[in-house]
């Protein structure tokens, strides 16, 4: 294959069509109105959320002010090796589920 032979090349703007172009250009461009997505006389109260959640003792206090104080004397003492087992376990359960999801 020579240099010589090689078919010549078109540009880009030889391709198109000035006049769909130009008009294209020359159209406005829309404008969309949209509402607020919140009236403004939307009411919102937590109030009634707030005290369920506080009412409810999923936290274990005494445990908590147990670990903070464990943590502020330098006394926390953490097994690394269970953490590093339940990472393990929770990530092969996850990749299991997410094989099971691809194959059906």
């Amino acid at each position: 294959m020579s240099i010589d032979s090689t078919k010549s090349v078109s540009t880009i703007a030889a391709t198109l069509n000035c006049d769909l172009i130009n008009a294209q250009q020359k159209q406005p461009t829309a404008k969309v109105k949209s509402k607020p997505c919140i009236e403004p006389s939307t009411n919102v109260s937590l109030n009634q959320t707030v005290s369920l959640l506080s009412s409810t003792n999923d936290i274990n206090m005494e445990k908590v002010n147990k670990i903070k104080h464990a943590i502020e004397t330098g006394s926390l003492l953490v097994n690394t090796d269970k953490i590093a087992d339940e990472l393990i376990k929770h990530t092969m359960e996850y990749l299991t589920m997410e094989m099971d999801i691809e194959g059906e």
